[in-house]
């Protein structure tokens, strides 16, 4: 997202070729924008009334109040100061327009990633499948987090996991103790349950709007269920391999889904259906949707992975136990030392889950840090920087929603 209040310094030099610069706040900052500034500046102004009638780099400090003074257009400000938040406000009162009249150097560009994330609000849902605890606020459920007041509260009481909005803000919610899929309005009120299987353990969901159909998958049985969103009618079972039927057991766990134009594509912990003997051969299966016949898996060699979702023309998914959010083949998102699980996206930043560990074993010799924390980060895909909000009483977090503005 765009912020005019931060320009790069090609386009500084360009405003700086007709207009006088000034720098607002004393220190390193100003040192380290000069030498872009072959005209140099005209003063400095700061509101330290200490500061104010001396010099710094050769340039007389004055009080805020003598940009008042000058002619509109006349100058251009530079904010040097790691308090720019409040400066914004008084170059606002003043007058002084962000990007046209003001922005702060580009040399504190750290600064602004730090501020953005600290400053984005988001109300984010997460699904938890913990089972009951005598405290009702906690234990299994959907909650529903406020990243600025960090009001966290649970709005749906059962064993939760995957989460999808359907047509006019509909929302779908996997819930075992429920026996299927809740649907909820916008207001997350439970409208009624589609039942399934016993046994079947309902985890992730795709919807598919184009053909108004769910996609449940079942790793209590090794099988994705094809549901009718409308009547809740079971019309088809995707089943993995005859493993289940064989063996009376799943055998492959698939967990997660997410359907795209014509496909469908979902995790699985075991791709030939061996992770029970310690071969965990994860990888991402693609099916057809007007066939439903498999395509292939389109990533392979991953480790206990979850949350394959579509963002921006590209398809994502967690390599849980490695802890890492992947974004094509070659790409790491994100890296983290817990185990994850869930991935969401508002434009602006990805929401990524962490469930306390419970496989250290297994990492051990893989990683340096093994994080017991469950919480949700806040990732900048393009600095990497992330932000973690820990969520207290909660052991497993399954999926992270963030719903769109027509369903808010």
């Amino acid at each position: 997202m765009s912020d005019t209040r931060w320009l790069g310094w090609s386009e500084i030099a360009r405003i700086a070729q007709t207009r006088r610069i000034v720098f607002w706040g004393k220190g390193e900052w100003v040192t380290k924008a000069l030498p872009y500034l072959p005209r140099g500046a005209e003063y400095i102004v700061d509101n330290n009334p200490y500061d104010q009638g001396s010099q710094y780099e050769g340039l007389t400090i004055f009080p805020p109040d003598k940009l008042k003074t000058e002619p509109p257009g006349e100058v251009f400000v530079i904010v040097t100061s790691t308090g720019f938040l409040a400066i914004w406000n008084q170059l606002a009162e003043y007058g002084y327009r962000g990007g046209l009249d003001f922005s702060v150097t580009p040399t504190l560009a750290d600064y602004r990633v730090i501020t953005s994330i600290a400053q984005h609000d988001q109300t984010v849902y997460f699904s938890v499948s913990d089972p009951p605890k005598a405290d009702p606020k906690v234990g299994g459920g959907l909650y529903r987090y406020r990243l600025q007041s960090r009001e966290l509260t649970k709005v749906v009481d059962g064993l939760s996991h995957g989460i999808v909005e359907g047509r006019d803000g509909i929302i779908y919610l996997a819930d075992d103790s429920a026996g299927g899929v809740r649907v909820l309005d916008r207001d997350i009120k439970t409208l009624g349950v589609i039942e399934l299987p016993k046994h079947a353990r309902p985890h992730g969901m795709a919807y598919c709007p184009k053909r108004h159909r769910l996609y449940v998958v079942m790793p209590g049985v090794d099988a994705i269920e094809v549901v009718d969103a409308d009547s809740g009618k079971v019309l088809d079972r995707l089943r993995l391999s005859d493993k289940y039927d064989k063996a009376g057991t799943p055998q492959h766990h698939p967990n997660d889904a997410c359907a795209y134009g014509d496909s469908l594509y979902h995790t699985m912990f075991s791709l030939s259906g061996n992770w029970k003997l310690g071969a965990f051969d994860g990888g991402v299966l693609e099916w057809d949707l007007d066939t439903h016949q498999k395509r292939g898996p389109v990533a392979t060699d991953l480790w206990m992975p979850h949350t394959p979702t579509v963002i921006n023309g590209a398809l994502h998914w967690a390599d849980s136990m490695r802890g890492e959010v992947r974004n094509t083949t070659w790409k790491t998102l994100g890296a983290f030392n817990g185990f994850v699980r869930g991935v969401a996206y508002d434009g602006v930043y990805y929401y990524v889950g962490q469930s306390q560990h419970r496989y250290i074993g297994r990492r051990l010799g893989t990683s340096l840090n093994i994080s017991l924390d469950t919480g949700l980060f806040i990732l900048d895909a393009d600095s990497k920087a992330t932000r973690f909000h820990p969520i207290e009483g909660i052991v497993d977090i399954n999926a992270v929603y963030v719903p769109t503005p027509r369903a808010r």
